[in-house]
């Protein structure tokens, strides 16, 4: 996630005259195909502002824990079938483990990885074995020599023990991957780990600073186990970094058949779609591979998503799709396994309270969605996205995936001081995980760090 480029592209996008209508964001000439510069992308409308058809999740947040003022709380994760979760602060290197009893958390281990490492590098994303055993995070490396100047970027993944005890966090294995990763995913059926390595390089105004890195994405076979763990696939992306950006992998998602992957490409505002069984092994570039590469639709605005997170769900009929969080223009946008757009929604001053914190400055998107979860509570599938510049968690009904509807919003964080202004939120909620059937859901807040819970109202 990087942010001193985004307000001078998105100000560029409002003063697009190319744009049809000239639409405001929240206006309801949405609906038809918005057309930004040569291009003419669809932009599905579903309503938006008509009567609420579906179930709105009626929640309550019930605490906030904090973690530790510079620790940078970014990552959470709920533990499948339990009351417990991971919460992985990236700057201090420091996984916690939480549990929830009653409404409330309480703090079970700590665990400081690398502790001798005195360089820039975090851990950036993690993610739990189907069966909790182990877990797995994106470990990025900066080198440098003794006049300070970066001399390397580079990136493992660190697989670790999650039994509670001594053994809590012991190191099973690390694995080199490509530069700078900065999400990573576990198929549901535990055999492979696919991580999204950004690079993150000088050409995105990233914290890589070294020139030539290639950004990638790594596919690791598990074997018997994480011990066993080994690099099977890496696909190198190519760019044209005149036509389409810097072409840098943000997040990741498995689809339930443990083979479809989706990868959102955040500066170039692409997803890739790939399966892992049509990957040989090796490392091969991406124009030689059945790698399916899509643009990502743009808001009534020409305004193009900077996507971020991305998740693989179901719909009440059964079906698959995937939802991404559009970080720059407020979108939430659900592609089906091929990545066609069949729901391009734009998340409006109009569908929330105006009491919620939003950045106002004219070049900066109102509530910036960042990262998603997913849950069903009496049947109802229902999407949860964290909004940073707002400092709250917005849900949505996802029993039509083409029509989000019945929009319920809940602050979070302990000690909101931001507001309607250039700043927004001082929470700045980022990870989102919830429990499959819905009794909480749990929010990990960069700004504030510290870690949010919220239950049904009932």
């Amino acid at each position: 996630m990087k942010f001193s480029r985004f307000s001078i592209t998105f100000g560029l996008c409002l003063a697009l005259a190319a744009c049809d209508g000239g639409a405001s964001s929240g206006d309801e000439g949405q609906g038809t195909s918005a057309s930004c510069g040569d291009e003419v992308m669809p932009s599905p409308l579903d309503p938006t502002y008509a009567s609420c058809v579906g179930t709105s999740f009626l929640a309550t947040h019930s605490e906030t824990r904090l973690i530790g003022a510079s620790d940078n709380a970014e990552v959470i994760r709920v533990l499948p079938g339990s009351n417990k979760l991971l919460l992985l602060a990236s700057k201090a290197r420091k996984l916690t483990l939480l549990d929830v009893q009653d409404g409330a958390l309480s703090t079970v281990a700590e665990k400081v990885f690398f502790a001798e490492d005195s360089s820039e590098s975090e851990l950036t994303s993690l993610s739990v074995s189907p069966d909790g055993t182990w877990a797995v995070a994106t470990r990025t490396i900066i080198e440098k020599d003794d006049s300070g100047r970066q001399v390397d970027c580079a990136g493992e993944l660190v697989f670790f023990d999650l039994s509670e005890g001594e053994s809590f966090g012991a190191i099973l294995k690390q694995i080199e991957v490509g530069p700078m990763p900065d999400a990573v995913a576990i198929s549901g059926d535990g055999r492979f780990v696919v991580s999204a390595d950004e690079r993150d390089g000088p050409d995105a105004w990233g914290k890589c600073e070294v020139a030539g890195e290639k950004p990638s994405i790594s596919v690791i076979e598990i074997g018997e186990g994480p011990d066993t763990a080994r690099l099977r696939s890496q696909i190198a992306l190519d760019e044209d970094i005149a036509v389409s950006g810097p072409r840098e992998p943000e997040y990741v998602a498995i689809s339930r058949d443990n083979d479809r992957v989706v990868v959102t490409l955040q500066d170039s505002h692409e997803i890739a779609v790939f399966d892992i069984s049509a990957l040989p092994e090796g490392v091969s570039t991406s124009d030689s591979l059945p790698l399916k590469i899509v643009k990502l639709p743009p808001n009534a605005l020409c305004a193009y998503p900077w996507p971020d997170g991305v998740l693989a769900f179901e719909d009440a009929r059964g079906e698959e799709f995937f939802a991404i969080a559009g970080e720059w223009n407020d979108q939430l946008i659900i592609v089906d396994r091929d990545g066609n757009t069949i729901a391009n929604k734009e998340i409006t001053p109009r569908e929330l309270p105006e009491s919620l914190p939003r950045v106002v400055d004219g070049a900066s998107p109102y509530f910036s969605p960042d990262s998603l979860a997913g849950f069903k509570l009496d049947g109802v599938p229902y999407l949860a996205l964290t909004l940073r510049h707002a400092g709250a968690v917005l849900i949505y009904d996802v029993s039509s995936a083409e029509s989000p509807t019945c929009p319920t919003t809940v602050k979070v964080g302990q000690s909101e001081a931001g507001g309607a202004d250039a700043d927004g939120s001082t929470i700045r909620p980022e990870g989102v995980g919830a429990a499959s059937d819905g009794r909480f859901i749990v929010t990990a807040n960069e700004g504030e760090s510290s870690v949010s819970l919220i239950v049904p109202a009932r």
